[in-house]
C-alpha cells in the first residue's frame, strides 16, 4: 500500500488529535498516521507563504522557521524552484519528529500552481500540470494493488486534480483506491474517515494519442503489440519542466516552452500506458508462445472487456487443428484475393479485430514449438497488414 497526500500551507496548521485504524496521534498532520512509503504532493507557492504566529507550526517549530528563511534566500540566488520546494518540504517533516509518532520513507513531489500567490505567479496550464503529475505518480505507482489519498490538508485545485490522475493510474495497474479525510469530533480532535472507494477494472482508451501500441491495442491484436514492445522499446521518461524567475513582476516562466507540449495529457498517458503493456509483454522469454499469448490477454481485458474472449477463441480455433503452417492452410479455407482484401480494408479491418489479429493470409503456426507469429509470403498481403494497422510492421517480422 503506498499513502499519498495533498498538502497545501502547513506553517498555519494547529495541532490536533488523530484517531485512525493505524493508531491515534497529536500532531499538526495525519502524515504520521501513514505506514509504509508516503507521496506528498505540493505546490511551487508553498515556500512564498507568510510567517504565521499563534497556536500554529510556524510558531513551535524552528525548523520551520530555518526552512522558510533558507527558501526565500535559494529563490533570490537563482537555485532550481522545483529542488528549492521539495528542500523545504523535507526540512518541514523535521518538525514531525516533535509528534509522539515519527515518519519515515516520504517523499516530496513538488508542481507548478496556476493563478498568482503572494504576488508570484507561474507560468502553466492545466493540461500540463495534469500530465506532469500523470508522469511523476505513474513511476511510483508501478506495481502497488492499493492507494490510499489523505485529503485532509489538500488545497482547492490540488486536490480534484490529484484524485482525477490517481483515479486514472489506479484504473491502468488494476489498484485499489480509497480516499480518506480528517472528520472532526471536537475542535481539537479528529476520526479519519473512508470518504470514497474506486475499484475500476479497465482503462480508456479513446482520448490517447494514437501511438502504434495503442492502435494494436484498440486493433485487438497482440501479435503487433509484441514485435512493437520487443522491437521498437521506447522507456518511458518524464518530460524535464525547469522554470527561471523573471525579475518583472515576480513571474517564473518555462526555460523551454516546448516542454508544455510534451507535457499535453493526452501525450503522456499514451507514453504511460505503452511502457505498463510493454513492461508486461516484455517479461515473457517468448510472448510468441501459445500459453504466453493467453496470459497475455489478460491486458487485453484491461482495455475492452471482450477482447479477452475473442482471443483466446481463435488462439483455440488454430491450435486444435493440432497441423504447422499458414492459418489459412489449417482453417482449410480458401486463400482470398488480396486486391479484394485491400479495396475493401474497413471491413478487413474489422475481420482482423473480430479475430484477434489472426487473419489467416499472414499468420503462422508452428505446431512443434507452439508458437504462433506473423510471416508475409506475398508482398501484397504485407501491404495490406500495413494498411490494416497504419504503420509498416516490414522491419518486425519474419519474411516468408
Amino acid at each position: 500500500m503506498v499513502y499519498i497526500a495533498t498538502w497545501g500551507d502547513p506553517l498555519g496548521w494547529s495541532i490536533a488529535e488523530y484517531n485512525s485504524d493505524w493508531g491515534k496521534i497529536k500532531c499538526w498532520t495525519t502524515l504520521p498516521l501513514s505506514e509504509g512509503r508516503s507521496i506528498i504532493i505540493v505546490f511551487y507557492s508553498a515556500i512564498f507563504a507568510k510567517p504565521r504566529e499563534g497556536n500554529v507550526l510556524y510558531s513551535f517549530c524552528d525548523e520551520a522557521k530555518k526552512a522558510l528563511s533558507k527558501a526565500n534566500e535559494r529563490v533570490n540566488r537563482g537555485d532550481d524552484i522545483r529542488d528549492i520546494v521539495r528542500d523545504y518540504f523535507y526540512d518541514l517533516l523535521k518538525c514531525l519528529n516533535k509528534c509522539n509518532k515519527p515518519v519515515s520513507d516520504v517523499e516530496v513531489i513538488p508542481i507548478p500552481n496556476l493563478g498568482k500567490v503572494s504576488g508570484v505567479s507561474f507560468e502553466i496550464t492545466t493540461e500540463a500540470m495534469r500530465g506532469l503529475l500523470y508522469a511523476e505518480l505513474y513511476k511510483r505507482l508501478k506495481g502497488e494493488n492499493e492507494i490510499v489519498l489523505d485529503i485532509t490538508h489538500g488545497i482547492n485545485y490540488l486536490t480534484a486534480i490529484t484524485l482525477n490522475v490517481i483515479q486514472q493510474l489506479s484504473a491502468l495497474l488494476g489498484a485499489k483506491l480509497r480516499v480518506i479525510n480528517a472528520v472532526p469530533i471536537t475542535q481539537t480532535e479528529f476520526e479519519i474517515e473512508t470518504v470514497a472507494k474506486f475499484n475500476k477494472d479497465s482503462f480508456n482508451l479513446q482520448d490517447l494519442e494514437n501511438t502504434d501500441v495503442i492502435n494494436s491495442i484498440k486493433l485487438n491484436a497482440p501479435l503487433p503489440l509484441i514485435y512493437l514492445c520487443r522491437r521498437n522499446r521506447k522507456r518511458f521518461e518524464i518530460p524535464e519542466i525547469k522554470f527561471i524567475k523573471e525579475d518583472i513582476k515576480s513571474q517564473f516562466s518555462l526555460k523551454d516552452k516546448r516542454v508544455l507540449g510534451e507535457l499535453k495529457e493526452s501525450v503522456i498517458l499514451s507514453r504511460i500506458v505503452e511502457d505498463y503493456v510493454c513492461d508486461k509483454i516484455n517479461t515473457y522469454d517468448d510472448p510468441f508462445k501459445v500459453e504466453s499469448l493467453h496470459e497475455i490477454t489478460e491486458l487485453f481485458e484491461r482495455f475492452y472487456s471482450i477482447s479477452k474472449s475473442l482471443i483466446i477463441n481463435e488462439l483455440n480455433n488454430i491450435t486444435n487443428k493440432k497441423k504447422s503452417g499458414m492459418v489459412y492452410e489449417i482453417l482449410e479455407q480458401p486463400r482470398e484475393d488480396c486486391n479484394s482484401m485491400m479495396k475493401s480494408i474497413d471491413q478487413t479491418r474489422r475481420n482482423f479485430i473480430a479475430h484477434g489479429g489472426f487473419l489467416k493470409e499472414f499468420t503462422y503456426y508452428d505446431h512443434k514449438m507452439n508458437r504462433i507469429y506473423y510471416k508475409i509470403n506475398d508482398e501484397c498481403y504485407g501491404n495490406v497488414l500495413n494498411k490494416i494497422l497504419g504503420f509498416n510492421i516490414y522491419g518486425l517480422i519474419e519474411r516468408g
